[in-house]
């Protein structure tokens, strides 16, 4: 049965059988009655993760334009597909049949510093959404771009750019 964005199926075994053969479709009519009472369709925008928590992270001992500078690494979320179990809206996206009670709670976890080097890509937390304390769906916050280590050449060429002025 699909009403609304809800996708409920029943799979009934040995119900009735044989002295009874109605019982197993008076069973299921009432199982989709109960599903349709008490579960409703919710997609994960509804718990909506504020991407403005999202700030550039400082690097220690990264390079900079200039000597004195905080390095920084600029982040995003990595978005991955649909988690096992999960449907897709119309308009693709993720979603899950919950109970009237039950809510997707969001837990966002960072680094607040790092240490150079960092490379592009690097995982440096995580935005986990919770249905009743279980982990739903997990996407990744990762770098953007690479942080070089300081090092004697960014130190060489710190010290001719201020000669050759």
């Amino acid at each position: 049965l699909r009403r609304d964005e809800r996708t409920f199926v029943v799979a009934l075994l040995a119900c009735g059988w044989p002295n009874n053969k109605t019982y197993k479709w008076s069973d299921t009519r009432l199982l989709m009655d109960y599903g349709l009472e008490n579960f409703e369709y919710h997609t994960l925008s509804e718990a909506a993760f504020d991407e403005n928590r999202l700030k550039p992270v400082a690097v220690l001992n990264g390079q900079t334009k200039g000597i004195g500078e905080t390095a920084y690494a600029d982040v995003k979320i990595d978005r991955a597909l649909a988690p096992d179990g999960a449907f897709l809206s119309d308009d693709g996206e993720t979603g899950i049949l919950l109970k009237k009670d039950e809510q997707i709670k969001v837990d966002f976890q960072m680094e607040e510093k790092l240490t150079a080097p960092v490379a592009a890509g690097t995982e440096i937390g995580s935005i986990r959404y919770l249905v009743d304390g279980d982990v739903y769906k997990t996407e990744a916050v990762i770098t953007t771009k690479d942080v070089p280590a300081i090092d004697f050449s960014w130190c060489l060429s710190q010290i001719l750019a201020r000669y050759s002025l």
